[in-house]
């Protein structure tokens, strides 16, 4: 039950791991290290898979007398001991003929393992296997051991009193401690010393083994050599009742769980290691709150930067278009889409300004391409999207220095940043149409309008006033009353005329905003709303990364959590067992 709980812990690990993947919080790396965790268990090999037979396999170098130890075992020959040089090629699997095994994993390497069954029923609760040597010269034994290593509970390591720190076993059993449990035999006892054996016991304690079922025996054969000799300590009836001890059910469920709860221990750091790079919330709080205050900061150096191309711009318009109000609602193309096309020409980050001359120029050249139709100002340019750019990495290099995958964030900035040129430009020409449609405030243009009115009017009434002069001085002389008009009339008419003209005339001209300046206004307030909504551009891709990191994480976290609860409880002070170390 506690398997098939494991294995849907890793199957939803895997589907975990790949939806991550797919936004790009996780790695293959990540997929790797989740694949190198074992999965086949001791119970896979066998039928009975509530009651299984113990695994046992006996492990070490060349020569130390694995195959003897087992033929000694079961009072019968199933392992081949090497003659020519004593050595093991294969695996040799002794099981009770009553014991049926199932359909073998297609891991395992079954083309070089040789079944051995055998009818001794004190072996009947366990299945004893010779393992190849692990220090041979042919490196596809060592890989036959690691393959069949996942399947067996309990490994007796033989070694030798001349080899009993063989370097690739050594390794092996500070590599796979945990995963087993394990008893310790130093065989050919009749050419070692009492000191090598405490020795070894230390180096044991050392690696984690608190109390370690450490035994010396000898199955060298008696012949003329050795008759009459006295017989060297043997504890191989020892090592049958530790075998037994260990398939025993408390026992044996012991070390299963210890192998099963290693197994989750590595699940679960897995799953840690990427969660850690998903970031925590205050993290992402950090990258966002930095990221704002670039942008702030980012806003004022652009608005000066591009001071030059507005008033450039400004001045153009205004020699272009002497009767500026018709052509006002002209001046303003179809708004683009912020991520419809990206820009043209890529940013050019070796240059950070531009000269007045060279701007004037540009300008006029972009002005000039737009004669007869509709005016569109081209004030953002490469180095503002250098700029942006740099943003970008500021942002993407706060989230990496706290520990976070920032491809995601990367991938969506770059995302957003195409479409910054076109939209402030957009904005830009927008806010421009406003303003010459509606250069001044309402009372202004409403003062405007009648001192426009005025300038026709006033100068129309003081020539009737003229006229009416003109006519009654004119009667009246006739009339013999009074003489003609004369000089002095005329010049004092034209001048009441003119005032009449003048002073309406002058103060419209006075309240009549001028092009350039309206010009210059609007475009700045244009590029403000642009470089406004070019940020919240950015933020919102920053948001939705850091939606999808959030989501990952819960998720992680949960199954984190169901990793952690599914984890055998083991008893340190176990028999068999290794000391567990801290994750």
């Amino acid at each position: 039950m506690a398997t098939n709980r494991a294995d849907s812990l890793f199957a939803r690990a895997e589907a975990w791991i790949t939806a991550a993947a797919a936004d790009g919080f996780c790695t293959p790396i990540d997929a790797q290290r989740l694949a190198a965790i074992e999965r086949t268990a001791s119970d896979a090999l066998f039928a009975d898979t509530e009651n299984p037979p113990l695994v046992v396999a006996f492990f070490g170098g060349t020569g130390v007398g694995k195959s003897s130890l087992v033929n000694r075992m079961l009072d019968e020959t199933v392992s081949r001991v090497g003659v020519e040089r004593p050595t093991t090629h294969e695996v040799t699997l002794a099981i009770h003929r009553d014991v049926r095994l199932a359909a073998l994993p297609p891991e395992l390497p079954v083309d070089r393992a040789r079944m051995a069954p055998h009818a001794s029923d004190r072996w009947r609760c366990v299945a004893l296997a010779d393992m190849p040597d692990v220090d041979s010269a042919d490196a596809r034994n060592l890989a036959l051991v690691r393959a069949w290593l996942p399947c067996v509970n309990l490994l007796v390591y033989v070694v030798s009193p001349e080899r009993y720190r063989d370097d690739i076993g050594w390794r092996m059993l500070q590599e796979r401690g945990a995963r087993h449990g394990w008893i310790f035999v130093l065989n050919r006892w009749d050419e070692g010393h009492a000191a090598q054996r405490e020795q070894f016991a230390g180096m044991l304690r050392e690696a984690g083994f608190l109390n370690p079922v450490l035994l010396v025996t000898s199955c060298r054969p008696i012949d003329d050599s050795t008759a009459g000799k006295t017989a060297p300590p043997d504890e191989f009836d020892r090592l049958c009742a530790e075998i037994q001890s260990a398939a025993q059910a408390g026992n044996a469920d012991a070390i299963r769980r210890a192998a099963e709860s290693e197994r989750l221990r590595e699940l679960a750091a897995v799953i840690s290691g990427c969660t850690a790079r998903l970031g925590a919330p205050a993290d992402w709080m950090r990258v966002r709150e930095s990221c704002e205050h670039r942008l702030q900061n980012l806003e004022v150096l652009i608005a000066q930067g591009l001071e030059w191309p507005i008033r450039a711009h400004a001045r153009l318009f205004a020699q272009r278009d002497a009767n500026w109000i018709p052509n006002a609602q002209a001046l303003l193309p179809a708004r683009p889409a912020l991520r419809d096309a990206p820009n043209e020409h890529p940013p050019d980050t070796t240059e950070a300004s531009t000269s007045a001359a060279t701007i004037e120029r540009e300008v006029a050249g972009g002005l000039a391409t737009a004669e007869g139709g509709a005016l569109q100002p081209r004030i953002w340019d490469a180095w503002a999207d250098a700029e942006f750019a740099t943003l970008a990495d500021a942002v993407e290099l706060e989230a990496r220095n706290l520990g976070i995958q920032a491809g995601p964030l990367r991938r969506a900035l770059n995302d957003a940043l195409p479409g910054a040129a076109d939209l402030a430009n957009s904005e830009i020409a927008r806010a421009l149409r406003l303003g010459l449609a509606g250069p001044s405030g309402a009372m202004r243009r409403l003062i405007s309008r009648l001192l426009g009115a005025l300038v026709r009017l006033l100068p129309l009434a003081a020539l009737a006033v003229v006229a009416y002069s003109i006519v009654r001085g004119y009667l009246r002389a006739v009339s013999g009353n009074l003489g003609f008009l004369d000089v002095n009339f005329a010049l004092h008419s034209a001048l009441f005329v003119l005032i009449a003209w003048l002073l309406p005339y002058s103060l419209h001209r006075l309240l009549r905003p001028r092009l350039e300046h309206i010009a210059e206004t609007a475009m700045r307030n244009g590029l403000r709303r642009g470089l406004s909504r070019v940020g919240a551009t950015l933020l919102s891709a920053l948001d939705e990364v850091l939606l999808r990191a959030g989501q990952h994480r819960e998720s992680a976290v949960e199954l984190g959590a169901e990793v952690a609860a599914a984890e055998p409880k083991c008893d340190p002070s176990a028999p068999f067992l290794r000391a567990r170390r801290p994750r």
